[in-house]
């Protein structure tokens, strides 16, 4: 049993689905299964049972999801403080990233003060054209951050031929002002229709407005940015509802420049999810410098947002 098979039932107890839990780890279901079959073998007593509408803990498994999640947490404390002294006596990875927008604005600029990031250079690229550099054979650079929306055609174009490690899983909805009013706090894509809101101007928002409207031309846009202390303004100033992710409003609510707490989030539901992780080539020989970019920045990632990912299961 090692620290991924931990990951791997805290990923099932969430998701409460083997199924939903399979597919936030970029595992097989029945890869998942085994692994999950394997530790209640090795631990001697069962963890999950599995019935017609999802996987529910057994009282064993509730004890052993709280050792799994300290576990996890420390062991991320852990790889991250010897990451941070590894690139204390080194002059930092030298690497070229090919990064989407999304994950520029989430990554990038929030570790950009890290010393991690002093010897990268980071190009933004748009999904299609990083599918496209992976299928050249005679591109150098094989290392990218990108976001991934569950089942996209995109996903699976990529995913098919390349590999991929999360960073983080994030969802999208809109943040609303008090006087909203919406039933069960939850909306609906096609009540976007009805709806005056401006939205974060990004590839990933962009694919959400064309599932909602097609190659129509949304009416009811009143401002689209890239600037999300801007969104997070209007939406504090006008009875105006905002179109962004979870990860994004939940940087900005803790942000001290903030002038109102009067905001709500909302979930859109049946908006599938989106993965933001490094992709590269299966038969890439990644670097030393690669691999300590890969392991510090995922041990730095979930470290710093411990508590977005508590807030935010899967």
């Amino acid at each position: 049993m090692d620290i991924n098979s931990l990951r791997y039932f805290v990923g099932v107890a969430k998701a409460a689905s083997i199924t939903k839990a399979a597919k936030h780890l970029f595992l097989s279901q029945q890869g998942l299964n085994k692994a999950i079959h394997s530790m209640e073998t090795e631990l001697g007593f069962s963890l999950v049972e599995r019935t017609r509408s999802g996987t529910v803990l057994t009282p064993d498994g509730k004890r052993f999801l709280a050792f799994c999640e300290q576990t996890i947490a420390a062991f991320d404390r852990t790889v991250a403080d010897i990451a941070q002294r590894q690139l204390a006596v080194s002059q930092g990875p030298s690497l070229a990233i090919g990064a989407t927008a999304y994950a520029l604005h989430t990554v990038f600029d929030d570790l950009a003060n890290n010393k991690l990031f002093e010897q990268l250079r980071v190009q933004e690229l748009a999904p299609s054209n990083i599918a496209q550099l992976l299928a050249d054979p005679s591109n150098t650079d094989h290392l990218y951050v990108t976001d991934l929306f569950e089942n996209s055609t995109l996903a699976k174009r990529m995913l098919s031929f390349n590999r991929f490690l999360p960073i983080f899983q994030t969802e999208f909805g809109l943040v609303v002002p008090e006087s909203f009013s919406s039933r069960e706090h939850h909306v609906n894509a096609a009540d976007l229709v009805g709806i005056e809101f401006a939205c974060f101007h990004d590839e990933s928002i962009d694919w959400v407005l064309e599932k909602t409207y097609g190659d129509k031309q949304p009416p009811n846009i009143i401002l689209k940015t890239s600037d999300s202390t801007q969104l997070m303004q209007w939406a504090e100033s006008r009875q105006t509802a905002v179109l962004l992710d979870s990860f994004a409003f939940y940087r900005l609510k803790a942000s001290p420049s903030r002038t109102s707490a009067r905001l709500r989030f909302i979930t859109i539901s049946d908006m599938p999810r989106v993965t933001t992780g490094f992709l590269f080539r299966h038969d890439a020989k990644l670097s030393n410098d690669a691999k300590l970019f890969i392991r510090s920045l995922q041990a730095l990632f979930r470290t710093r947002h411990a508590e977005y990912s508590r807030m935010h299961p899967v």
